[in-house]
C-alpha cells in the first residue's frame, strides 16, 4: 500500500475507532524483555487459534531489533491484548517510484488475546502502525508481507481492507531471514 492509498472508508474506520474506544495503542521501535515475554505468550494464543507451528521467542527479539512495533493495551486493566510487527527496510529502486532507494515497512507477525479479537483491536493496531510508519519514518510503502490473491484468503481480506491494491516488490514473498 503507498502512503497516498492509506485512506480508510467510513465504514472500515468505524472499525479502527471502535478498537481506539477499549485500547490505547502505543508504538514502540525498542522492546524491553519482559514486553517480548507478554508479546509472546500472546502469540502462542494465536497461532495455536490458527494451527500454525510456534516460532521460538528468540526470533521476536531479532525481530525487534529493526522494528515498529505497535502495542494495544486494554482501557479497563491496562494489560496488552495484542500487538503488531512491521520489519523496516531499505530497498533498491522500485518501477513506481522515482525515488533511488525506498523504504519498505513489512507488517509481519500480528497476534490478538480473545478480547482483542472481540474488540477489533487488530483495525487499530494496524491503522497507528501504518499511519506512524508513514509519518515519522519515512516509509514509501507497506509490504503486506505473504499477501497472495489466491490462498488465505480470509487473512487476506483483513489486508485488503486497508488497501485493495498489491504491488510486486523485489524480495517481496522471498523468506527474510533473522536468525
Amino acid at each position: 500500500m503507498l502512503k497516498e492509498h492509506f485512506r480508510l472508508k467510513s465504514e472500515r474506520m468505524n472499525k479502527v475507532r471502535y478498537g481506539y474506544k477499549f485500547s490505547n495503542i502505543v508504538i514502540k521501535n525498542q522492546l524491553k524483555n519482559d514486553e517480548i515475554d507478554k508479546i509472546y505468550k500472546i502469540y502462542l494464543i494465536a497461532i495455536k487459534r490458527l494451527g500454525f507451528p510456534p516460532k521460538n521467542k528468540d526470533m521476536f527479539k531479532k525481530l525487534s531489533e529493526n522494528c515498529l512495533v505497535s502495542l494495544a493495551y486494554s482501557k479497563e486493566t491496562n494489560e496488552l491484548e495484542g500487538y503488531t510487527f512491521g520489519y523496516i527496510l531499505n530497498s533498491d529502486k522500485a518501477d513506481f517510484f522515482d525515488k533511488e532507494k525506498i523504504k519498505i515497512l513489512y507488517a509481519m507477525f500480528t497476534g490478538l488475546t480473545d478480547y482483542g479479537r472481540d474488540k477489533k483491536l487488530g483495525h487499530a493496531m494496524h491503522y497507528e502502525l501504518f499511519n506512524y510508519a508513514f509519518n515519522n519514518y519515512d516509509v514509501d510503502i507497506i509490504d503486506f508481507h505473504g499477501g497472495s490473491r489466491t490462498k488465505n484468503r480470509s487473512y487476506v481480506s483483513f489486508k485488503q481492507e486497508f488497501s485493495n491494491q498489491f504491488y510486486s516488490l523485489p524480495g517481496s514473498f522471498t523468506k527474510i531471514t533473522l536468525i
